[in-house]
């Protein structure tokens, strides 16, 4: 994300900084809702009543096709870099527990996962501020509880993040655009990449799965319904047309890029944010295969969303009783 972002600060004209921009951060929406989801699923689809339970440590990516991301290569005069030839991954990581419920057949789940302290200090020390939340929870009810099992879940997933880096190779940059009559432009001077983003969704998913010795194939559906948004460009100085951007030319510079057809969400002295929100429902397939040790579940999974391509996978390591 930081490559993308970064080069497409060469382009000089803002409105197709403004168009590719947003083509990739719709891209991106639709891939956080089922990043989302990552520590939801488990390979068992149903644990069973208490005291049935467990707990472990999830990884996910998901990744955002290379096709997507062409055309916004091509529009800052450049090819997509190798490494992203086969699309550009998105991670994910939760601390997720399950619990076996009490007389009725169900169970209830929950995770989450918070920046790590020690990562922030690592990026501070490079100029980077990063910041990261994942949370959920989860219900299922058992439709089969027998070899094989098959269960309805439902969950509520929330999922936040933020970047900032500084461009150390891009002191200063221009943009320009015209309102029909005249020519302006937008100066900026130490600029820092920036990029935020958030969803809030609630997942769907019918799965199956049956324990083979040590083995447990599983598979399933689900379906992810909210909103996800994404909002990026440059934290920096601004001037406008060689002026310092103040409350009283601030408005006048709005209405003229309202004029050249530019919707920016967010623009102020200090920076500007281009953005991009998602609300179309997300239907993902998915399965997988869990090696059981006794008391310890090591789960991989494949996931894939056919109305545009995407794919994803997760890991999950876990003490299931």
């Amino acid at each position: 994300m930081i490559s993308i972002i970064a080069f497409s600060l060469g382009a000089q004209d803002l409105k197709e900084f403004q168009t590719q921009f947003e083509a990739f951060a719709g891209a991106m929406a639709p891939v956080l809702s089922y990043n989302a989801t990552t520590g939801d699923v488990w390979s068992t689809a149903y644990l069973g009543n208490f005291p049935h339970l467990g707990a472990g440590l999830a990884f996910g990516i998901s990744v955002i096709p290379s096709a997507a991301l062409n055309p916004f290569f091509e529009a800052m005069g450049t090819t997509l870099p190798q490494e992203l030839a086969n699309g550009l991954p998105f991670p994910a990581m939760a601390v997720t527990a399950k619990l076996g419920g009490l007389i009725l057949p169900f169970d209830i789940g929950v995770k989450g996962m918070k920046m790590f302290p020690e990562l922030s200090a690592l990026l501070a020390g490079s100029g980077i501020t990063a910041d990261y939340t994942l949370l959920g929870a989860t219900i299922r009810v058992p439709v089969i509880n027998a070899g094989l099992k098959v269960a309805l879940g439902a969950s509520y997933d929330y999922l936040a993040g933020s970047i900032t880096m500084p461009l150390k190779d891009m002191p200063t940059a221009s943009y320009t655009f015209s309102d029909g009559a005249t020519n302006h432009t937008i100066a900026v001077t130490d600029p820092k990449m920036a990029l935020d983003f958030t969803t809030s969704s609630f997942d769907f998913t019918a799965q199956a799965s049956i324990k083979i010795l040590f083995i447990t194939p599983y598979a399933g559906a689900g379906i992810s319904v909210g909103k996800s948004s994404v909002l990026g460009g440059l934290d920096a100085t601004l001037t406008y047309d060689g002026q310092p951007i103040s409350e009283s030319n601030l408005q006048t510079m709005k209405d003229q890029l309202a004029q050249a057809g530019i919707s920016i969400p967010e623009i102020s002295a200090e920076g500007f944010r281009f953005g991009s929100e998602h609300t179309d429902p997300v239907i993902r397939v998915y399965g997988g295969v869990s090696i059981n040790l006794l008391i310890i579940y090591i789960d991989a999974m494949a996931i894939y969303v056919p109305a545009n391509g995407n794919l994803g996978a997760n890991v999950l390591a876990r003490i299931q009783f």
